[in-house]
C-alpha cells in the first residue's frame, strides 16, 4: 500500500515525467571512505593475482565480507584494473635517467631543421611461436606447433622518433659489422640531414674501435648513449614489443 502512495505522490508532483525519473542511487559501500583509502594504499604496495585474495584480505583487515563480483566492482570504482606490471631493472639510477631526459630535450631544442633522431637497439626472436592469451572455445585446447631448435634471427633496428619509420639490418649476429651497415642505411635514407643522432644502449659493439672510426669517417652521425640499465628510455623497445605481439604470439 505504501508503494502505491509513493507512486501517486510522484505522479501528482511531476506527472508522467516524475514517474519516469530514476532516483536509485545504489547500495552504499560496505567500506568507509577511510577503509577504502587504506585498501588503495595496500593495493599500491601489493599486487594480487586474483580477486579472491583481495576479498580474503578485506575480510581479515576490516571484518567485511565481499563477493568476488562485488569486490571486482569496488576495484573498478577505486580505479584499479587487471594488467601486468612493468619491469624495471634494479640497477637503474633514477637520477641519472632524469638527467639524461633533460639533456635529450635540450638536444632536441637545439637541433637543426633537418636533423634526425633514431632510437636504436637489436632484437633476437627465435624461429618459434610464443604462446599467449587468446579467445579459445570452452572445453577445447588450442595447439600451436613449435620447433625443437633454438635458431633465431638477429635484427638491429633504428626508429625515427619523428616519422616513426623503422630501418633494420638483418645479419648472422648484431655486432660491429651490422652497426656499420645500419649507419650506412641511415646516411643513405637521410641525405638532407646535417646530423643524425643515434640513441643507443651501452652494448660493447657500439663502443668498439672499429665502429668509432667508421662513425668519424661518415662525418655526420653522433652517438647519444643511454644511462646503464635504461631500456625504459629506449623507444624502439616498444616497436619490438609490438612486433612480438603481432608476429610471434600464437
Amino acid at each position: 500500500m505504501i508503494r502505491y502512495v509513493v507512486i501517486f505522490a510522484c505522479y501528482n508532483e511531476g506527472g508522467i515525467d516524475g514517474l519516469l525519473e530514476n532516483h536509485y542511487k545504489g547500495r552504499p559501500s560496505y567500506l568507509t571512505d577511510e577503509q577504502k583509502e587504506k585498501l588503495k594504499e595496500h593495493l599500491r604496495q601489493n599486487i594480487y593475482l586474483d580477486v579472491k585474495s583481495i576479498v580474503e584480505y578485506v575480510n581479515a583487515a576490516f571484518n567485511v565480507k565481499y563477493s568476488i563480483p562485488g569486490m571486482t566492482k569496488l576495484l573498478h570504482e577505486l580505479n584499479f584494473v587487471y594488467k601486468k606490471p612493468n619491469i624495471h631493472p634494479s640497477g637503474a639510477d633514477s637520477e641519472a635517467q632524469r638527467k639524461w631526459v633533460r639533456n635529450y630535450r635540450k638536444l632536441r631544442r637545439n637541433a637543426g631543421k633537418n636533423d634526425v633522431f633514431y632510437f636504436v637497439d637489436g632484437v633476437h626472436p627465435q624461429h618459434n611461436s610464443m604462446p599467449s592469451y587468446g579467445w579459445i572455445e570452452k572445453g577445447t585446447d588450442a595447439v600451436i606447433l613449435t620447433n625443437s631448435g633454438r635458431q633465431r634471427i638477429n635484427i638491429n633496428g633504428a626508429l625515427d622518433i619523428d616519422t616513426h619509420t623503422v630501418e633494420v639490418v638483418i645479419s648472422p649476429s648484431v655486432n660491429s659489422e651490422s652497426v656499420k651497415r645500419l649507419m650506412d642505411k641511415l646516411i643513405e635514407n637521410n641525405p638532407e640531414a646535417k646530423t643524425i643522432y643515434m640513441i643507443l644502449d651501452n652494448a660493447r659493439y657500439y663502443h668498439s674501435k672499429e665502429v668509432e672510426e667508421y662513425r668519424k669517417k661518415l662525418g655526420k652521425i653522433i652517438f647519444v648513449f643511454l644511462p646503464p640499465y635504461s631500456p625504459n628510455l629506449n623507444i624502439v623497445e616498444r616497436i619490438w614489443k609490438f612486433f612480438k605481439k603481432k608476429i610471434l604470439y600464437n
